[in-house]
């Protein structure tokens, strides 16, 4: 049975960081931790002391930019641990339909404003390509996730 906590405590710990190497290099992660727990349920007291469901313990990103003339290059590395779907902490499976799997991705980003070196009223102009999930792995939120996906965006800022 899923209820809601009449109360919870969480605790947590988020770090962040950023580093500009040189003029066009950039390196970034942050982590979260969190211990986000039930602490009192009368509608369903055997989830005291568990875990809130679908609130992971731990994420982390990390990654690079790299910047020259009108190119940015991004490539960002992600984790997501395990997160529980019960109130009570009991599932047993993992890798299956309904169940959050911990996971990790690669992600990359290609940002082309070739008109900003100019005085062009479209100098904010952009055209991107994204790499989603770049490793291909397979795992499940709730379904199986789509594997790598690709986008193109094109935009405008003013």
């Amino acid at each position: 049975m899923q209820a809601c906590a009449a109360e919870a405590r969480i605790l947590g710990l988020e770090l962040e960081m950023t580093q500009k190497l040189w003029s066009w290099l950039e390196v970034f992660g942050n982590a979260t931790f969190i211990n986000a727990r039930v602490w009192k349920n009368p509608d369903e007291p055997e989830s005291v002391g568990k875990k809130l469901t679908y609130v992971p313990r731990q994420t982390a990103n990390f990654g690079v930019n790299v910047f020259y003339r009108f190119i940015n290059f991004n490539l960002t590395g992600r984790y997501v641990s395990k997160l529980w779907t019960t109130a009570t902490n009991d599932q047993k499976v993992w890798g299956c339909k309904g169940s959050y799997d911990p996971y990790f991705t690669l992600d990359t980003k290609v940002i082309l404003t070739p008109l900003a070196l100019t005085d062009s009223p479209m100098k904010k102009s952009y055209v991107s390509f994204s790499v989603n999930n770049l490793l291909n792995r397979e795992y499940f939120y709730s379904y199986v996730t789509p594997g790598r996906t690709f986008w193109v965006q094109a935009g405008l800022k003013y």
